[in-house]
């Protein structure tokens, strides 16, 4: 996967926003300074290959095995609360939004106009704290599109 999104450019951070299998298991073969909360650091930490061959085999079992080189990587850089980093024009703002696991989070890019909410969006998974869901809803002050990337038109 790192050499496809290399193509865009260097890859100089790459943000976790939970600790599930699903989302934390690429990380071993992307460069860059991986970030996460405290919290999806101590969740990632608690992954095994075991139990993800099992999972990924339920989840697909048509799907190639994991291959030999596979490891859970763990985050370079952790914080608790919220977090901004500043790239350039752009500002990233990782902020704290338990919903789908306790201890998720949101990515949002204001120059760009859009977040990143990863599960927090979809099957109906409620958000934990009623004040999370009204300060996700008001992050730009606008009504945005929402999907993921891929079901977007153009996305790769």
């Amino acid at each position: 996967m790192a050499p496809e999104v290399e193509h865009y450019g260097e890859i100089k951070y790459v943000i976790n926003n939970e600790p599930h299998r699903d989302h934390a298991a690429g990380s071993c073969w992307m460069g860059g300074t991986l970030v996460t909360s405290e919290g999806t650091r101590q969740g990632i930490a608690q992954n095994t290959v075991k139990r993800s061959k099992h999972s990924f085999q339920w989840w697909a079992p048509d799907a190639l095995p994991l291959d030999k080189d596979f490891y859970y990587r763990l985050p370079d850089i952790t914080f608790t609360g919220d977090l901004t980093l500043y790239l350039g024009k752009h500002s990233i703002h990782i902020l704290d939004m338990p919903g789908h696991t306790p201890t998720m989070t949101a990515v949002y890019i204001p120059e760009e106009r859009v977040v990143f909410t990863a599960d927090n969006l979809i099957w109906e998974m409620p958000i934990h704290d009623r004040g999370d869901a009204l300060r996700l809803a008001g992050i730009s002050g606008e009504t945005g599109e929402v999907g993921r990337g891929q079901d977007r038109p153009g996305a790769r």
